[in-house]
């Protein structure tokens, strides 16, 4: 679809950034279907109830945290397509905290020969439990739809390394107190069912492909791929770093 498009890819890449050259195109403003997303890192990769014990310089009495012992954080590899939404369930109690990093392109569209590249991604995340679940069935409409949890970066993918950095990880998301929790207080074997939502991918394909109206990001075209890789902190896994 973007065959006579694509062969302005390298006008419209210079279109996009030639006014934001090593920081990335500017973020947070609204152009169709955008939705605000942050252009640095805030102050969250560590809070809620995350804390963390290890030995210290400074107090040589202090105890190594238990969980350092534990098994690595999960790691799923999702692909999404276009404004569908990617869930995982995990099982946690006092801890549930994420960590998202773009991937570079690696699919055509279905039934063609063509991938869409993009040099950016952003998605927003957020975490529910059964019988509190968020609505979805807004979250995949580009116009009306409005999404669901907190947005990440707009985070490059080490595609145009030298226009956006290396790929990049998001901040850490702290939703350790954003489900209900049905444990009991100091119960650390109870753990609930939650449902970890990423949702609402925001790219800079369309401008690559030649689309100025799009630029410097929008949400995800429907029948473009796109893929990223999300780490998971639970109880049962050591602490994201």
């Amino acid at each position: 679809m973007f065959s006579n498009k694509f062969s302005i890819l390298v006008l419209s890449l210079a279109a996009c950034s030639v006014a934001t050259l090593g920081t990335g195109c500017t973020v947070g403003k609204k152009i169709g279907a955008q939705k605000k997303v942050s252009s640095s890192t805030p102050n969250t990769s560590s809070g809620g109830n995350f804390s963390f014990n290890g030995d210290d310089d400074d107090n040589d009495n202090s105890t190594p945290d238990p969980r350092l012992q534990y098994p690595a954080p999960y790691l799923h590899t999702m692909h999404g397509t276009g404004m569908n939404v990617v869930t995982y369930t995990v099982a946690a109690n006092q801890y549930l905290r994420v960590r998202f990093t773009p991937h570079q392109q690696d699919r055509p569209i279905a039934g063609t020969g063509y991938q869409v590249p993009y040099y950016q991604l952003s998605v927003y995340i957020a975490a529910d439990t059964a019988g509190h679940r968020h609505d979805l069935s807004q979250v995949t409409d580009p116009i009306d739809g409005d999404p669901v949890g907190e947005p990440s970066e707009l985070l490059s993918n080490g595609a145009a390394a030298y226009l956006y950095g290396p790929q990049r990880a998001s901040h850490i998301f702290d939703l350790s107190g954003s489900f209900t929790n049905a444990c009991a207080t100091g119960d650390t074997t109870c753990r609930n069912q939650v449902r970890v939502i990423v949702n609402w991918p925001q790219y800079d394909g369309l401008c690559l492909a030649g689309q100025f109206q799009a630029c410097p990001y929008n949400v995800v075209y429907n029948t473009h791929p796109w893929t990223g890789r999300l780490e998971i902190e639970t109880d049962d896994t050591r602490p994201l770093q």
